[in-house]
């Protein structure tokens, strides 16, 4: 017949994050030396790694204290118990301890699950250990662990480790050729277009290189949340002044799930030779810090500007009409949302010329004494052949 040396199943427990939770026999850890001769079989799953080296040293120093009369033998590779099965082998005494992952068992032990979350300040490993303890020591936590006959008795501390990769981190755009790439559908300008333009003539970057996706802004930006992709456009609104920034709600989505977002730019040069290359108009801005979340550093963007454009053929009363009844509704419609809030008479004006612009668009900015503002920005203008 099997010898049980505790009332209580023994379990050593650990989250994926990084932190770990023991229950071993506090009573025969607290003897040094002389007592019965006892062997815990201690169950693992892998093989040994730093994970498994806290495990390691209190095996080797209890058995050196106990002048070998208290054994810890630690069984690796599931020998013992499967990982996810280890809670209910401690519950019917089939294991004496073992290395258990909170997360492994979400519905066996709800109350440690917190310790999971993302991104909790822990902010070095003993604030990680005070936190840590003060959960173990909650009565949820304890009636919890009771119904498996389990207890706890350290906690296994890992540093925090939410972001982990090999080889060399993406610095530039550049270093993104042959990872996973997520832009918006071909036919979106702002989305899909131009980041194609970019990534290939300013990076080199082309589906043959690399596995570049088109969908919605929806799709990508879930793909960046669930690590589906390693890089994903985004686009940003703008008034003439780069003053006003509008931050896409796509942006606060990845906000509010609580992971860090980096922001990788473009640069002057960039810009500079794209423009070269297809008579284009590209400014660079140097979007202040702190303008999207998680910026800290000034990051390079490419604005375009875009323009509301009709067939020349388009009713020179109509398009008369449509500019009086945007200028009359829009300083209502900037108090009430947020994409107006970039509105001015100088967005609506900017770039415009009299060679580009609409004869009844003219009449209208000319009633409302808006056209020389036009004078502020240069003309758009299209490739030449």
């Amino acid at each position: 017949m099997r010898k049980t040396h505790a009332k209580q199943g023994l379990a050593l427990l650990a989250a994926l994050c990084g932190i770990a939770l023991v229950s071993l026999a506090p009573q025969a850890l607290a003897q040094e030396v002389k007592g019965p001769k006892i062997t815990l079989k201690l169950s693992l799953w892998g093989k040994r790694r730093a994970f498994t080296e806290g495990l390691e040293y209190i095996s080797a120093e209890v058995n050196k204290r106990t002048g070998g009369n208290f054994n810890i033998k630690l069984y690796y590779g599931e020998q013992l118990s499967k990982s996810k099965e280890n809670l209910d082998s401690i519950s019917v005494g089939a294991i004496d301890a073992a290395l258990f992952c909170a997360a492994y068992h979400p519905g066996k032990n709800k109350p440690l699950n917190v310790l999971d979350l993302p991104f909790l300040p822990l902010a070095n490993l003993e604030v990680m250990r005070i936190v840590h303890e003060k959960i173990y020591a909650h009565p949820s936590v304890k009636e919890a662990l009771a119904k498996w006959n389990a207890t706890v008795y350290m906690s296994n501390i890992l540093p925090q480790y939410e972001y982990m990769g090999k080889g060399k981190p993406p610095a530039t755009i550049a270093d993104f050729k042959g990872k996973r790439i997520s832009l918006g559908l071909r036919g979106q300008s702002d989305w899909g277009v131009y980041p194609r333009l970019f990534l290939e003539h300013a990076y080199g970057i082309t589906p043959d290189n690399s596995d570049i996706r088109h969908m919605s802004p929806g799709a990508l930006t879930q793909q960046l949340i669930d690590g589906a992709t390693d890089a994903a456009i985004v686009a940003i609104g703008a008034e003439p002044n780069m003053k006003e920034f509008l931050i896409p709600g796509l942006v606060r989505q990845l906000e509010a799930v609580g992971k860090k977002i980096c922001y990788l730019g473009v640069t002057k040069k960039d810009i500079e030779a794209l423009n070269k290359k297809f008579q284009a108009t590209w400014i660079h801005v140097n979007l202040p810090p702190n303008t999207l979340p998680y910026q800290t550093e000034p990051l390079g963007i490419g604005v375009n500007r875009a323009f509301a454009a009709v067939h020349p053929t388009f009713d020179t009363n109509k398009a008369y009409k449509v500019v009086m009844a945007v200028a009359k509704i829009a300083p209502k419609m900037k108090e009430l949302h947020a994409l107006w809030r970039a509105w001015s008479p100088e967005l609506m004006t900017c770039g415009l010329s009299e060679e580009n612009t609409h004869p009844g668009a003219i009449k209208a900015f000319k009633e409302l004494g808006w056209w020389e503002q036009t004078k502020k920005c240069s003309p758009m203008t299209y490739p030449k052949g």
